[in-house]
C-alpha cells in the first residue's frame, strides 16, 4: 500500500485537513498513477463551504 498526503474534507462546511491517507494496492486490472501536482477547482471549494 502507498501512503500519500491529501487535503480531506469530512463533512460540509468543515475546513480542509491535510492528512496522510493510505491507498490500497491496485487490483490486477488497475494501475497506480503518480501525480506531480494537482489543483483545487471551484466545486471543491463550494463543497468545503457547504454549498454543493
Amino acid at each position: 500500500m502507498s501512503k500519500i498526503k491529501a487535503a480531506v474534507c469530512h463533512q460540509f462546511a468543515e475546513s480542509l485537513q491535510i492528512e496522510t491517507v493510505e491507498l490500497r494496492t491496485p487490483l490486477p486490472n488497475e494501475i497506480e498513477v503518480q501525480l506531480g501536482a494537482v489543483a483545487i477547482c471551484h466545486s471543491d471549494i463550494a463543497f468545503v463551504e457547504g454549498l454543493w
